[in-house]
């Protein structure tokens, strides 16, 4: 399959190869070449650079913990919705809302939606506040 991407190394030498053709000025000539020639070895550079320092590769999907806590939480789960909170308490844990929530998201038919709880602040004052509730269909 032909690539139809023109790379930088290719712009260069196509760069020097036109210097080489123009009717200039020696020392703009030399200036261009040089420049030219400098950006060159810095692409070297980098390629070399990332031969030797390869990136690792990066975990696609949820870790076994993750993967771990969905099964968990998918148990305790039915058409009822329950919030964060209310899951903490069912299963015993501590979990934050962040947690469950990519949990949530790995487990097979879950819902969310928005639930309106009567909540009792620091102060004692009751308040309705809205949470994410999970619930499965």
């Amino acid at each position: 399959m032909a690539s139809n991407t023109y790379t930088n190394k290719q712009f260069f030498n196509d760069v020097l190869t036109l210097i080489e053709e123009s009717d200039m000025d020696d020392v703009l000539r030399g200036a261009m070449q040089e420049k030219a020639l400098k950006a060159l070895e810095q692409l070297e550079k980098r390629a070399d650079y990332a031969k030797a320092h390869p990136r690792k590769s990066t975990a696609k999907g949820a870790s076994d913990a993750t993967r771990a806590l969905a099964a968990e939480i998918g148990a305790i789960l039915t058409a009822e919705p329950m919030t964060a909170t209310e899951i903490n308490e069912v299963l015993g844990a501590d979990y934050s809302a962040l947690r469950i929530s990519g949990a949530a998201k790995f487990i097979p038919g879950v819902v969310t939606c928005k639930v309106t709880r009567m909540a009792t602040g620091k102060d004692g004052l009751k308040a309705e506040r809205q949470y994410t509730a999970y619930s499965v269909e």
